[in-house]
């Protein structure tokens, strides 16, 4: 058996366990609860509850950008270049949503851990709010299981939708850390200028 066999043997074996293997009246608000949050447009709109402190008002530009990279730019294109069926269309899963096709990866794992792993970047230094990137990975997992749960993705769908969404987060943390070290370093030249202009120092 080759690898892809075998990687599409344990695909299978997963989803079955998780789709059918849990299912509950229970499990099923409780995992439609955690797909709705999965949703770009919803993690976006309550990223702006970060605006009414001004302790977190700096996060919401990056988080917003990532969740456009990581769901936009990297999910979707991804989705129409791999055409790949959803596991929905098996015999045997009861879908919960009717989505066929462009299976990977999971748009939204991909947002979900790109704000989260974005989370984590920017609090892991602050004593007060460090708690918020451990919690939001916890969720962002959560949301990855609500898509095998509800029969519309595949174990490595969300697999590849964390490394998109961490993957996102990284590039879109490191343009605006260079933009913000860009942005003071013509502050620092001109207060070394006059410095040296107060103080009689010739420049070299």
């Amino acid at each position: 058996m080759s690898w892809r066999d075998q990687l599409f043997a344990w695909d299978e074996a997963t989803f079955r366990v998780v789709h059918e293997g849990w299912h509950s009246s229970t499990a099923n608000l409780f995992f439609e609860f955690f797909s709705w949050l999965g949703l770009g447009h919803v993690q976006g709109i309550l990223c702006l509850g970060f605006l009414f402190s001004p302790r977190t008002r700096r996060f919401v530009a990056p988080i917003i950008s990532t969740i456009l990279v990581s769901g936009l730019l990297i999910a979707q294109v991804a989705k129409q270049l791999i055409e790949r069926d959803r596991p929905s269309l098996l015999d045997y899963a009861v879908p919960q949503e009717p989505w066929k096709f462009d299976s990977f990866p999971s748009g939204h794992t991909s947002t979900s851990f790109a704000v989260a792993t974005m989370l984590w970047l920017m609090t892991y230094r602050d004593d007060r709010l460090r708690f918020l990137g451990p919690l939001t990975i916890v969720l962002a997992l959560l949301v990855g299981v609500s898509r095998i749960y509800r029969g519309v993705h595949w174990p490595t769908d969300v697999i590849g939708g964390v490394f998109a969404g961490v993957l996102s987060s990284i590039v879109v943390n490191w343009l605006f850390t260079r933009s913000a070290n860009r942005s003071t370093a013509p502050t620092s030249s001109a207060q070394n200028t006059q410095t040296r202009v107060e103080t009689g120092t010739p420049s070299v």
